[in-house]
């Protein structure tokens, strides 16, 4: 095994390894202490998302709430509010009129109630169908994510000697440099001591090596800590780009949204790629 598990933290976590590879990074992460550290990181902002993003009612539930067969909470109102998906789908459920019921005539024999009613349920059904705005598929959303290096200024200080300082300054570096797998190597430890801007440079990486899972897990972990608006506004538009390249249409049209609203730099940008997921 390599002297790092960076690039065996997402499938670790996701139990997508075989018994044997898994002995191998638990081993590892016994002796290395950096991995330990940045697998504890990992398993928290994993958590973190999970918390984010989960939620998301069944089909059979927003069928049942939609159709009024059950009470939505206040979670599920408020989660149909802000999900494009989910939203549609109620949408759906509420436009289009039950099948017609069928009798039986004199002869036992079953018809449908009304040919009216039955061509005006197709006639909604397939109104609603066309004039419901068409989702992009992964591959169109992917092709409108900007893979935008974040500007880099370098400052050097800290004592000589210390690991930290001068770990960092080879993370800025080699990301400067379009190192992008060293910048992670390098970055990963102090991101996980809480250094909010190298998790930002970090996020930015690993967006930029096209992980785009693993940079949104920190990302978003970012948008929440982020101290000020200028450091809010770089976190959402890189998360929004990693919302992108993963295909994720609704994640990335609330952060596109946020960043819109937040009016910085980047709150054009949001505006025009809102218009074409809209």
């Amino acid at each position: 095994m390599s002297d790092h598990i960076v690039d065996l933290l997402g499938d670790f976590l996701e139990d997508r390894l075989d018994a044997s590879a898994r002995a191998a990074v638990e081993a590892h992460v016994a002796e290395c202490r950096e991995c330990a550290a940045d697998l504890a990181f990992a398993r928290v902002l994993r958590e973190q998302e999970t918390e984010v993003w989960a939620g998301h009612p069944t089909p059979d539930r927003i069928v049942a709430i939609a159709s009024g067969e059950v009470a939505a909470t206040a979670e599920e109102e408020a989660h149909l509010k802000v999900c494009d998906d989910c939203g549609r789908e109620a949408v759906w459920v509420r436009s289009t009129p039950p099948v017609p019921a069928a009798v039986v005539d004199s002869r036992g024999r079953r018809r449908v109630v009304s040919w009216a009613v039955g061509i005006t349920a197709v006639a909604a059904a397939l109104a609603t169908f066309v004039l419901m705005p068409r989702s992009l598929d992964s591959d169109e959303l992917r092709a409108m994510a900007r893979f935008e290096p974040l500007p880099v200024q370098i400052v050097r200080g800290g004592e000589v000697g210390d690991d930290t300082a001068e770990r960092r300054l080879r993370g800025l570096e080699a990301y400067r440099d379009g190192q992008y797998e060293e910048a992670v190597v390098a970055f990963q430890p102090l991101a996980a001591n809480g250094d909010v801007e190298l998790r930002l440079y970090l996020g930015s990486a690993l967006l930029l090596l096209d992980r785009p899972r693993e940079a949104v897990t920190v990302l978003g972990a970012v948008v929440s800590a982020a101290g000020s608006d200028e450091l809010r506004d770089l976190a959402l538009w890189q998360l929004a780009n990693a919302h992108l390249a993963g295909g994720n249409h609704q994640p990335a049209r609330l952060a596109l949204s946020q960043l819109r609203d937040l009016g910085g730099a980047h709150a054009q940008a949001a505006r025009d790629l809102l218009d074409v997921l809209d």
